[in-house]
């Protein structure tokens, strides 16, 4: 029994180690792709470690349990500020807002009516989505023209298309960018917002899931920063980025463009995947804001069919 004992504690501690080790590595998502992949599941390592902490309490292996509890609390200070409120003044709250809604409704949706039924209920003043189908566009638009009269649509490969559908006119023609070594298109847009320009720029990089298409996401990402850094509209730059907020790539972006996370005092708000429960979700569906943006509101909606769920934001220009 003893041995057993021994046994058991042995591979107790093994494996805690193993689990430091490996969510250590985390950190350093600049250095290797893989790295940066294990940045993206705070949520995963936080009930990991606290359900390890408590086992290796009840083993009465104090000293590993106690390094579980500081890994646990490592992962809780990378999630809790997301749900420290934001101070907004009452008078920006009475300013006009506009509503945006973004959807990846993935490549293999074919119900655009549940989608205007989507809108219907919401009423966004502006709507984009990822991976919408040349088809799938023509049958929407046929729908909600009538309320949207205003749409654009970028072919991209594979599952890279883009779509926007607005309630008013935009001040310019809508614009075509191809941001980084790749060419996969991002689409920008200019509205006019309390007598105030306002550029939105839609964004939807590789999947990075191998090295290639991880240094293909991280020169878009990149490149869109810089673009962002030297513009002087208030910008909005929204999309399912293909990263989470807790990816070192993620941080990097926002300190080149100088941008703010809208989910700052709403929570983690995580999009994908829709088909799993809420605490195994991730958020990788972006909604980025410059200084000059007031965040209203900042949800995530109800499913459309998609294994993303839709995010909406309501902002003003200060």
């Amino acid at each position: 029994m003893r041995h057993l004992k021994k046994s058991l504690q042995f591979s107790l501690s093994a494996f805690a180690i193993f689990g430091f080790a490996l969510v250590t590595t985390s950190y350093f998502g600049r250095l290797w792709w893989g790295f940066d992949l294990l940045s993206h599941f705070r949520v995963y390592y936080l009930i990991g470690f606290w359900v390890l902490a408590m086992v290796l309490l009840g083993a009465r292996l104090f000293r590993v349990a106690a390094v579980s509890v500081l890994f646990c609390a490592i992962q809780l200070f990378a999630i809790l500020p997301y749900y420290i409120p934001q101070v907004q003044s009452v008078a920006q709250e009475r300013v006009k807002t506009d509503k945006i809604i973004f959807a990846n409704v993935h490549y293999n949706h074919k119900d655009p009516e549940q989608i205007a039924q989507f809108l219907d209920k919401h009423q966004p003043d502006l709507v984009l989505f990822a991976e919408m189908t040349p088809e799938l566009f023509a049958q929407l638009r046929g729908k909600i023209e009538e309320e949207y009269p205003y749409n654009f649509y970028k072919n991209g490969k594979q599952s890279f298309d883009l779509a926007i559908f607005t309630k008013t006119k935009p001040t310019n023609q809508v614009r075509v960018h191809y941001f980084g070594k790749n060419n996969v298109p991002a689409l920008e847009l200019q509205t006019t917002q309390n007598d105030k320009v306002l550029s939105v720029i839609l964004s939807h990089p590789y999947s990075p899931l191998t090295g290639n298409s991880q240094n293909a996401r991280n020169s878009e990402l990149r490149a869109t920063a810089e673009y962002i850094a030297d513009k002087n509209d208030p910008t909005i730059l929204i999309g399912d980025l293909n990263t989470t907020s807790w990816s070192p790539i993620f941080h990097d972006m926002l300190t080149i463009a100088d941008l703010n996370d809208s989910r700052e005092g709403e929570g983690i708000l995580s999009s994908w995947n829709s088909s799993l429960p809420p605490v195994m979700r991730i958020p990788i569906d972006h909604a980025l804001v410059s200084d000059e943006i007031m965040v209203h509101n900042r949800e995530v909606l109800e499913s459309i069919g998609s294994d993303h769920l839709p995010i909406l934001i309501e902002v003003s220009v200060k």
